[in-house]
């Protein structure tokens, strides 16, 4: 008996692992986390969607980690933020006068 690809009912993603990189922004993680929590609320309602956004945690000097679970679908998301906000520091300009110029 052959099996064709439409046999099979496509499995929903339960588990995903999303990199995040923000732009060229001296803001890091916290403010991304922050951020994400109160426009994921946000979602939620617009979508009928039960969102938990869990907490913060450095797993590397270099990134933070925090989850989020559709209570609804089941499905789990861990975002990684990979940092690099310390470069950019370094390149940004140290007050409004001296960015306004930069543009």
């Amino acid at each position: 008996m052959k099996i064709s690809e439409n046999d099979h009912a496509e499995e929903p993603i339960r588990k995903r692992l999303v990199f995040y990189f923000s732009g060229f922004d001296p803001r890091g993680a916290s403010h991304y986390h922050k951020l994400y929590a109160e426009e994921s609320k946000k979602q939620g309602l617009i979508n009928g969607l039960d969102l938990e956004v869990g907490d913060r945690h450095r797993v590397h000097r270099l990134a933070s980690r925090w989850s989020v679970k559709c209570v609804d679908s089941g499905t789990e998301i861990d975002y990684d933020f990979l940092r690099w906000d310390d470069i950019i520091r370094r390149n940004w300009p140290r007050n409004e006068f001296q960015l306004f110029k930069a543009i």
